[in-house]
């Protein structure tokens, strides 16, 4: 009975996907540059449909002139404003820029304030409206229904692994649960390849192996593995699904093509790249960054010493490379992040350390 109920449930969902969320793949064609209007910390909303990513937003609105990224010697960021920001930009991008230094000449990026900004602005999905159709359904629904294959999933290994009844009734309700939370983080983990910050995607990969570790005590590997597959592909329908608009088909065909051209650039057009654009590194690097391909993109570069970041200054001293540049970065990314992870971790926990 047990299989049936998988079997339903993912008849149910590949019903509702069909109807009401139904996507054709986008074909990426490799291209050199950002989709316009497109900021770096706007990629997730674009790809996934996720939260604005503020950091990113920060160092692309730096790259465009809007402000000065400073990283001291004690670990703090300061964000120095150079201009105001006018109707050149979103109605988005203006109110967080009006938000984040509200009057102020200089914020710090490592403070509660900021992390707390963060926060706001990822749950925020900027363009939401305009990338997909009226008629495109609940992404939270289907990914419900997809979690529902793991509560049947949960009882089958419960009657499994016991056969007393009270035993039976305790572990099916503790393994459903588990087997919730457990497609939950692996259709997340899908949402985070395409972009930076990869601790969902290994919590994902955590979830896969110790719900498959399950079914094998359980003797039901089978079970587990395939209703995990399961989950992986929901977790690609649910990312990259929705019935988008064709503004949103060609943001994201854009966004892919360019992630496919960051990812791998052939030397020939590089150097003519950076013939034409002397700062092409330091352009591309907040796009390069927010696609999670920081460090693959600092390589293609060779290991000569490039001039300094023209919105990013450090007390570091010395002719630095592109992947020492991409690090320094990186680093003054992670810092401005801390503070808001920090927080989203004591959110989950049952004892908050302070």
């Amino acid at each position: 009975a047990d299989d049936k109920a998988i079997a339903a449930c993912a008849v149910l969902a590949l019903v509702y996907w069909i109807l009401f969320l139904r996507c054709l793949p986008v074909r990426r064609i490799r291209r050199a540059s950002p989709p316009d209007a497109v900021g770096a910390g706007e990629i997730g909303s674009v790809t996934v449909m996720a939260g604005a990513d503020l950091t990113m937003m920060v160092v692309s609105w730096a790259q465009m002139g809007y402000m000065l990224i400073q990283l001291d010697n004690n670990g703090r960021v300061l964000l120095h404003k150079r201009m105001e920001m006018g109707n050149e930009r979103s109605l988005f991008e203006v109110r967080i820029f009006r938000t984040l230094f509200n009057n102020r000449s200089y914020v710090e990026a490592t403070s509660s304030f900021y992390a707390k900004l963060s926060r706001r602005t990822a749950a925020m999905i900027p363009g939401d409206k305009s990338m997909l159709l009226p008629a495109s359904g609940n992404m939270t629904v289907f990914r419900f229904i997809c979690c529902s294959i793991h509560i049947f999933g949960g009882i089958c290994l419960a009657m499994n692994i016991t056969s007393l009844g009270v035993l039976q009734v305790l572990l099916s309700i503790a393994l459903a649960g588990v087997g919730i939370l457990a497609a939950w983080l692996i259709q997340a983990a899908v949402y985070r390849v395409h972009l930076r910050e990869h601790t969902a995607l290994v919590a994902g990969i955590i979830a896969f192996v110790v719900w498959n570790a399950i079914g094998f005590l359980a003797g039901q590997i089978l079970i587990t593995l395939v209703t995990g597959l399961v989950q992986i592909l929901a977790g690609i329908a649910a990312a990259y699904g929705g019935r988008r608009s064709e503004v949103g088909r060609q943001n994201l065909k854009d966004i892919l093509g360019l992630r496919k051209f960051l990812k791998d650039m052939p030397k020939e057009e590089l150097q003519q790249l950076r013939r034409s654009d002397p700062d092409f590194f330091y352009n591309m690097a907040p796009y390069a960054m927010a696609l999670g391909l920081g460090k693959k993109f600092a390589e293609q570069f060779n290991d000569r010493p490039i001039g300094p970041c023209p919105y990013l200054t450090t007390n570091i001293q010395g002719r630095l490379n592109a992947q020492d540049w991409m690090l320094i970065m990186q680093e003054t990314a992670g810092a401005m992040d801390s503070l808001r992870k920090r927080m989203d971790m004591e959110r989950w926990s049952i004892i908050q350390v302070r």
